[in-house]
């Protein structure tokens, strides 16, 4: 009979495993924000993960986003959640005083913070609220999770996971395992070792998607050129930008790193997955 593992010492396995999978992405916004939402939805079966990065105030709920913040979506329904996320914070620009949840949730105190809905706000106030039902059941979104933690040059990061409709909340274990990443993911925006949502590429024109679904074809520059009407001087500069974006040094490397994105669908704006390959990670410190 196998020694049983606990699972406090499996949990930090897995949150260190993870923090590497984004070291070993390059450390741009696109990459490590898609490779640590993969693995919350391996790990804790999330539904849909939301970065924002912003002001202090807007980190902590108190104020709407601004045309100077950034974001990213990953997970399933993103059509929809862009959308109820966008009507959310145009029709409330206060948004505390319309959702329940971020009323509590500015409330906490403390710099690196993380909390279940759960411990926020009970179930029947949250599922009955304006914000809920008008909005976020849109989507299909039900429990969530928050977390704050600095992203240097005076920003902060707001990470919000949510399950999809009618799955079970989050736990007390499972926002451990949160608090633990967000504590960590704050030092290495701090030592430069992954870059914040500042420095986030704009989303690929329709034209450059369509030279990537035709890459991935396998066509030649001169084909594609011959396929969309353009000259081929115009394909290779499209070709030229894949490879800065996507930090690839072949063409090889390039397919290799967007064999996962959706050239048709919204994915595209997120950046490619990188499969980790266990690298070896080690806090520089212990909380």
């Amino acid at each position: 009979m196998q020694p049983s593992i606990d699972p406090r010492s499996q949990d930090f396995r897995s949150a260190y495993m993870l923090l590497g999978a984004c070291l070993e992405s390059g450390g741009s916004p696109g990459l490590w924000c898609h490779r640590l939402s993969k693995g919350f939805e391996e790990v804790l079966g999330v539904y849909l993960s939301t970065f924002f990065e912003g002001p202090f105030d807007f980190a902590c709920g108190r104020d709407a986003p601004s045309a100077d913040d950034r974001f990213l979506l990953h997970g399933s329904a993103l059509d929809t959640a862009v959308s109820v996320l966008g009507d959310f914070w145009k029709e409330n620009r206060d948004g505390v005083a319309n959702d329940p949840m971020l009323t509590a949730w500015a409330r906490a105190s403390g710099h690196t913070v993380t909390r279940t809905r759960q411990q926020l706000i009970l179930d029947k106030e949250w599922y009955k609220s304006n914000a809920y039902q008008n909005y976020f059941r849109r989507a299909s979104l039900g429990d969530t999770m928050l977390a704050r933690f600095p992203s240097g040059g005076g920003k902060w990061m707001l990470l919000n996971l949510w399950r999809e409709a009618g799955e079970r909340p989050f736990t007390e274990r499972e926002r451990q395992f949160v608090h633990l990443l967000a504590a960590e993911l704050a030092s290495l925006l701090e030592q430069g070792r992954l870059a914040p949502l500042a420095g986030l590429e704009r989303p690929l024109s329709p034209r450059v998607a369509e030279v990537l679904a035709l890459l991935r074809d396998g066509l030649s520059e001169k084909v594609i050129a011959y396929e969309l009407g353009i000259s081929k001087h115009t394909v290779h500069n499209h070709v030229k930008r894949l490879h800065t974006i996507f930090g690839a040094g072949s063409r090889s490397q390039l397919l290799a790193r967007t064999q996962h994105i959706l050239t048709a669908g919204d994915s595209i704006r997120f950046g490619p997955l990188v499969a980790p390959r266990s690298p070896q990670y080690r806090p520089n410190h212990t909380r």
